[in-house]
């Protein structure tokens, strides 16, 4: 036969699956399938195969290692990564000098990333000394690289001082910059200058709409901000209703003080609906996160005994507790916003 030419099949080829014919009466169902060696073993294969591609989970030291060895390769990212993983552990500063490193070394190499997060540290002074017009530096490296954090960030400090300018785009620059990206942070910002006339003139209707653009980032300061607007009808007609609807988007989210303006709308604020139970409730949760004000409602609330039965030592408890709340520092915001553009916030 010519090699080129198709063999035909067998006519009576060997099947693969037998049917066993059972003897007596017709059975109700279909034969019985068995399988035969060929079938049996290929499943043995494959599973053979399938053990061998399933990969164990890294273990954070073999994640470690795997990084080191990328990075001394010059690989931006896994230095970037190493920095992250370092400042993971962020109750130890020994570790914020290991983490500045990994992101200096990425920095030098022209990395965005690595720009921004040394560049904050720089301003902070996490494992360095306080460097702030080199952080300055490397933050506008960063923001001519589009990377967003830098332009937002960028912008917010030209706010609090012009002359700390590198080069001379201004702050609104970078702001808008980062706000027409997208940037939930930066469209509050130039919400919040619309609003006050902070380098713009006053445009409460610009000032709601770049709020309402955070707010579908689903920032849950920018649901605050919308229903602020409609509470006190800044750029649109006042609304209670749709203030409540955005104070409880907020307030699920545990933020304090829209959980404060929760509790004052079912407190009956702007002719809303009474509901003390709740009322209470939402108090509470703001109290809990630390709003003073909302601390200041749950003394009333248990020193009356509004939505809950009057007792004199939680007003005592909850007025230790007043004295000793204290507004966070602008630092520690800064810390915080670090570790939140890096995924480190809980």
């Amino acid at each position: 036969m010519n090699r080129q030419q198709r063999r035909h099949p067998p006519k009576n080829p060997k099947p693969l699956i037998h049917f066993r014919e059972k003897t007596g009466p017709a059975p109700e169902v279909s034969d019985e399938i068995v399988f035969t060696d060929e079938i049996k073993e290929g499943i043995r294969k494959f599973r053979e195969m399938a053990d061998e591609n399933r990969q164990k989970p890294m273990t954070l030291e073999e994640r470690i290692k795997e990084l080191l060895e990328s990075a001394k390769a010059g690989d931006t990212e896994a230095m970037n990564e190493l920095g992250y993983q370092y400042l993971k552990f962020q109750h130890d500063f020994r570790f914020y000098h290991v983490a500045s490193n990994w992101f200096r070394n990425s920095a030098t190499r022209g990395s965005s990333q690595g720009q921004y997060r040394y560049g904050l540290m720089l301003i902070l002074g996490l494992g360095n000394e306080i460097n702030a017009s080199e952080g300055m530096r490397m933050l506008t490296a960063s923001a001519h690289q589009e990377n967003l954090h830098a332009q937002a960030l960028l912008g917010e400090l030209l706010l609090e001082d012009p002359t700390a300018a590198v080069d001379s785009n201004d702050a609104l620059h970078w702001i808008k910059e980062a706000a027409k990206e997208a940037h939930e942070g930066a469209q509050l910002i130039l919400g919040d200058c619309y609003r006050t006339g902070n380098g713009v003139p006053i445009d409460e209707a610009e000032a709601l709409y770049w709020y309402r653009e955070s707010a579908e980032e689903r920032n849950i300061d920018g649901y605050t901000r919308v229903g602020m607007c409609y509470m006190n009808g800044v750029g649109v007609a006042k609304d209670m209703g749709k203030a409540k609807e955005n104070f409880t988007l907020a307030a699920k989210q545990g933020e304090p003080y829209a959980c404060f303006l929760l509790g004052g709308c079912f407190s009956g604020l702007g002719g809303l609906d009474k509901n003390e139970r709740a009322a209470f409730a939402w108090f509470e949760r703001g109290a809990i996160g630390g709003n003073p004000n909302a601390i200041e409602e749950l003394i009333r609330c248990y020193e009356n005994g509004i939505g809950v039965a009057k007792n004199q030592d939680m007003v005592a408890h909850w007025f230790y507790r007043q004295i000793q709340t204290r507004a966070p520092s602008r630092y520690e915001n800064m810390v915080k916003r670090l570790h939140s553009d890096i995924g480190l916030c809980q």
